[in-house]
């Protein structure tokens, strides 16, 4: 039977941080750098493409070996979801069944382990649970019912995530590793994939940018977990000024926006003043010297956020139709308060014509709705985006019940839902990454208490602890 550690918060990161950072978590934790770095490394004489399926099937491997082993689950699928928006545009092409090839799992995981869910009695598992319903209830009379179903499995991956934190998240250094690998592995294939760009399909890049977010946004969830040295709070800080350099350098500002937010919150996490002024003199500094190195790419970027800002410029091409598709997809609601059915909005776009204050873009084409508030509120109505943004609010709710790095990630989880789901819809796994290991963070702390929790499997020869929300100092 697993025992519990003495009921205290983690404090100084000294001695006790060491002595439990040295087990077997450790291990397996450089042990999935060393993979990443090899396997990123050679790109420069393999394929981009056999590099990713290597990675995709040695994180798959760990992913199920998690069933047994839930440290080493964990880091596969953090690794997982930071390749997804790669695999899903260069290895998994094909529709609704080869794009949720990750989703098809993530299901299985849950109902493995429906009953650890069951428990949780969470309030945003449960708000989440009525949205999923909705969505799903809402199927009935969609004219699209392979893209809604593609739309429920998107939000459904939480719930499977959301097993995987819940059965490691009492091992300290499950935190500092889930930064070190994400972080690493988010850094090692964007700049694989830069390097063959040319050789490659086209990728979005508003979606291989979740990659590198993933990076940013593992960081925050590690120094908001556990306090740690000073040197590997450093490193951490490295990897997450490094990951939204290559966030800035794919163009795509709805997800600079979310890196922004991470690395503000990430600032705000560290105990002092003077520690949080030379994070963020050194990561500006290290950030400068990363985006120096593509001159090409930081002129698009620039070009873009220039574009964003200019006033002249029409609102369709200051964010490049995504205004039209939002001014539709309200007419598309006060046509139906009700909402059209899960996976409708461009079947309603395309018959929908231009309408007042909209321009000629996509004007009769298939578009998608490039935003999961606009599509809850087109297709699902008053109910599905009353629902949405409960759910995105809840986390800024717990955050501000509790004290410390707890509250600044309450705040920063709305803010980056509330954010990403502005230009992304439900497919992004590192937004649900982050409300997942938030969720648990927060399961964890009630209120900033120290409360026993009720028994959940932990990995084997893991300590299991058990900390508070406050700052270390």
């Amino acid at each position: 039977m697993t025992s519990y550690a003495a009921a205290r918060p983690l404090g100084e990161p000294g001695a006790e941080f060491r002595r439990r950072s040295i087990d077997p978590a450790s291990g397996w934790g450089r042990l999935c750098v060393a993979i990443v770095l090899l396997a990123c490394a050679s790109s420069a004489v393999l394929d981009f493409r056999l590099v990713l399926s290597g990675l995709m099937v040695v994180a798959f491997g760990a992913a199920v070996i998690g069933l047994w082993n839930p440290f080493i689950g964990l880091l596969g699928i953090g690794v997982l979801c930071t390749l997804d928006s790669l695999a899903t545009s260069l290895l998994l092409r094909g529709g609704i069944w080869r794009w949720n090839t990750l989703n098809y799992w993530l299901l299985i995981v849950v109902v493995l382990f429906l009953p650890l869910l069951i428990r949780r009695r969470d309030a945003r598992v449960m708000l989440l649970f009525l949205l999923l319903t909705l969505l799903a209830f809402e199927l009935a009379w969609s004219v699209d019912r392979p893209t809604g179903l593609q739309h429920v499995f998107g939000a459904l991956s939480l719930f499977g995530l959301l097993v995987y934190f819940a059965r490691a998240a009492r091992t300290p250094a499950v935190w500092y590793w889930l930064g070190m690998v994400n972080g690493v592995t988010a850094i090692g294939v964007a700049m694989a994939f830069i390097g063959q760009e040319s050789r490659l399909p086209e990728v979005n890049p508003n979606v291989w940018s979740h990659a590198p977010v993933m990076g940013v946004i593992s960081v925050c969830l590690a120094f908001a977990a556990v306090p740690m040295p000073r040197s590997r709070r450093a490193l951490l800080a490295a990897l997450a000024a490094a990951n939204g350099s290559m966030v800035f350098l794919t163009g795509s500002r709805g997800n600079l926006a979310i890196t922004l937010l991470a690395l503000l919150a990430l600032t705000l996490m560290v105990p002092s003043l003077s520690q949080r002024v030379v994070i963020l003199i050194a990561t500006v500094l290290l950030s400068l010297a990363v985006i120096s190195q593509f001159p090409d790419l930081e002129a698009r970027t620039i070009g873009r956020l220039r574009i964003l800002a200019d006033s002249h410029e029409t609102a369709r091409r200051r964010t490049s139709g995504r205004f039209d598709l939002a001014l539709g997809g309200w007419y598309i609601f006060q046509e139906h308060p009700m909402g059209v059915g899960t996976g409708s909005f461009t079947h309603y776009w395309v018959r929908l014509g231009r309408r007042e204050g909209m321009s000629t873009f996509g004007t009769g084409q298939p578009f998608a709705a490039h935003s999961a508030w606009v599509r809850a509120l087109a297709e699902n109505g008053l109910p599905g985006v009353l629902l949405l943004g409960v759910f995105v609010g809840s986390f800024a709710v717990a955050g501000l019940r509790r004290t410390g790095r707890l509250r600044v990630l309450g705040l920063l989880v709305t803010a980056a839902l509330a954010s990403g789901f502005s230009s992304s819809e439900f497919q992004a796994k590192s937004l649900w990454y982050l409300a997942a290991g938030a969720t648990v963070l927060f399961q964890l702390n009630p209120r900033g208490r120290r409360r026993k929790p009720p028994a959940v499997a932990a990995g084997p020869a893991s300590p299991v602890v058990w900390w508070s929300g406050e700052d270390a100092g």
